[in-house]
């Protein structure tokens, strides 16, 4: 490991002692050459013994003053953009790195002999630490910003701390009396912080192109806003804010300001709102060619430069006709038919408008007028994915023993299930009959007229022999 320079400088000094007590002894006893001989071979041998120092230990004369350092601790390198560039060190305890670190960058440490992980703050153990970063000095316990383990840190870690420019930290090390104060180990790291600040997006998921915006019906608004987040605190930080919606122009009051949205994942928010949201003094004209505008805002309403467009059909005051609404209608059986009586053979014929049935279920992004076809009976789904405008009842696999009264009814629905709005459905009434209660009706009326028959040919018979017994009784009587 080397010997330090204050050791090798002690030892030099108790050389120049002995040299000077040597020569002391020598002018009372031997000539003065000698006494200058004996000085001149112990200042050599000093040298070599320094000499020696440096060739087992090149680092020594610095580590020599690192006194408080006992563990090496040190920060030679970060990582920049993946590549591994190396600091500078301006004293024992004090480093710096002169060019720019951004969120992804890396801080790089060593040290030697002790284990540094986390895991030794909740199970202090000798020989073992973990490290507590401070962004200036430790002097407050507020400055302390990170609890950290094994090399290397990324930046990104820090940022919620660090200004954009110069910024100072302390590393500390913290040993097995888990006491931060009680450290020996304390090293300065200086280096420039450049925030790279990804720029807002949004992605409008929907309504789609072309939807129909109109009194009476919620349209639902979903959007996903990147590298941006929505709130209602007074903070003029990056990338936080508002988001307004505008119909055709930016100007004036907006339809609607959101104020919050949901993480779902690093950098990815998702915003939800309707349209009944809207303000309803703010008159939206009718037309089939409407530019929604949403627009991010700082916390103080300054418009930024971030935007996203969509255009809907807004039919608010009705004065538009045939805009296109999807449509479905039971054309067979008839509503208004008399006989409402049918079998599970009967066959039911839809018409459907404006609407694309898809035939099984779709990965791509929710869009109007694109979706699914459902059968319900009585309430009760009975196919929440039917592929075409025709079906009977026992093609769909409905069935009873019973004669009952039934409302089939048929609905429309968006990829992810949700009913159009305006909702698209029709309904019939209608008499269910099983085939074997047809059947045993049958059986009964056949049944019936058998019946009916046996006894008009009994009553005939009977007048019959009535009038064949009256007959003999008059013919015997006149005798």
């Amino acid at each position: 490991m080397g010997i330090g320079f204050l050791e090798v400088a002690s030892r030099i000094k108790i050389l120049d002692e002995f040299i000077l007590l040597t020569s002391l002894f020598e002018k009372s006893n031997q000539s003065s050459d000698k006494v200058k001989f004996m000085q001149s071979i112990f200042q050599k041998l000093a040298f070599i013994f320094l000499i020696v120092g440096l060739l087992f230990n090149p680092q020594f004369l610095v580590n020599a003053q690192n006194t408080d350092n006992p563990i090496g601790f040190s920060i030679p390198a970060v990582t920049v953009a993946g590549k591994r560039l190396e600091t500078n060190r301006l004293g024992p305890n004090n480093w710096d790195f002169g060019g720019n670190l951004g969120d992804d960058d890396e801080i790089r440490y060593g040290w030697r002999t002790v284990a540094i992980d986390l895991s030794y703050k909740t199970s202090p153990t000798a020989g073992g630490g973990w490290i507590r970063v401070y962004i200036g000095d430790d002097s407050k316990p507020e400055n302390a910003i990170l609890d950290f383990g094994n090399s290397p840190i990324k930046v990104g870690l820090l940022a919620k701390r660090l200004v954009t420019g110069s910024n100072k930290l302390l590393f500390v090390f913290v040993d097995e009396t888990n006491d931060p104060a009680k450290s020996r180990v304390r090293v300065n790291f200086t280096f420039n912080y450049q925030k790279i600040v990804a720029e807002p997006r949004i992605n409008i998921l929907n309504p789609s192109v072309g939807a129909i915006l109109m009194k009476d019906t919620d349209r639902r608004f979903r959007l996903e806003l990147f590298n941006f987040t929505l709130g209602s605190d007074p903070s003029n930080q990056d990338n936080y804010g508002q988001m307004r919606v505008y119909a055709n122009r930016v100007e004036g009051r907006p339809l609607v300001t959101i104020k919050s949205s949901t993480e779902i994942e690093s950098g990815k928010q998702l915003v939800e709102f309707s349209s009944s949201d809207f303000a309803t003094d703010i008159d939206i004209p009718d037309s089939k060619n409407t530019n929604l505008i949403f627009v991010l805002t700082r916390a103080n309403g300054e418009l930024l430069n971030f935007r996203a467009e969509r255009s809907v059909v807004t039919n608010y005051q009705e004065s538009l006709q045939d805009i296109g609404l999807p449509t479905v209608r039971i054309t067979e059986p008839k509503a208004d038919r008399v006989d409402q009586s049918i079998d599970g053979d009967r066959q039911f014929l839809l018409q459907i408008s404006n609407f694309e049935l898809l035939t099984g279920i779709s990965e791509e992004s929710k869009e109007d007028k694109k979706g699914y076809l459902q059968i319900i009976i009585d309430d009760k789904p009975v196919k929440t994915l039917w592929p075409k405008a025709e079906f009977t009842l026992n093609e769909i696999g409905y069935g009873s023993d019973k004669e009952s009264r039934r409302t089939v009814k048929v609905q429309l629905v968006n990829k992810d299930f949700t009913k159009l709005s305006p909702e698209a459905s029709s309904s019939v009434d209608i008499i269910y009959k099983p085939k074997n209660v047809q059947a045993q009706l049958s059986d009964q009326n056949n049944s019936t007229d058998r019946i009916e028959t046996n006894n008009w040919r009994l009553v005939i018979i009977g007048m019959v022999l009535i009038l064949i017994i009256g007959g003999i009784v008059v013919l015997v009587t006149r005798g």
